[in-house]
């Protein structure tokens, strides 16, 4: 959960974990208690069909300079009896409005502190 302009964030992954049903939605409340509701652009990170990113999920939020940062994992394609996985981190923007929009995954330029 993260709070953003008096705004809390219940942040979850759903679906499958093994395929690409597996997403990344939210849901926004006033308070950590809830109630919440669930967010306007919810999933914000999905199966993109024809590229790398399938079955997204198991994430995690952080801030480095002022910037919200999506930290998660996907599923690296493979013809095996297993599942393979990729870390990936990008960058986490809200509209005027506050709700979480569509997480591109472009990655990042490195950063250090």
């Amino acid at each position: 959960m993260i709070k953003r302009n008096g705004k809390y964030y219940l942040m979850f992954s759903e679906g499958k974990a093994i395929d690409e049903t597996y997403r990344i939605g939210y849901a926004t409340g006033d308070s950590p208690f809830g109630p919440f509701r669930e967010g306007k652009n919810s999933p914000i990170l999905q199966t993109i069909p024809n590229t790398p990113t399938i079955g997204p999920g198991h994430h995690t939020v952080f801030r480095e300079k002022d910037q919200d940062y999506i930290l998660y994992h996907r599923i690296y394609p493979q013809n095996k009896d297993y599942v393979l996985r990729q870390l990936c981190v990008d960058s986490l923007k809200f509209d005027n409005e506050g709700n979480i929009l569509p997480v591109m995954p472009r990655g990042i330029a490195s950063f250090t502190r």
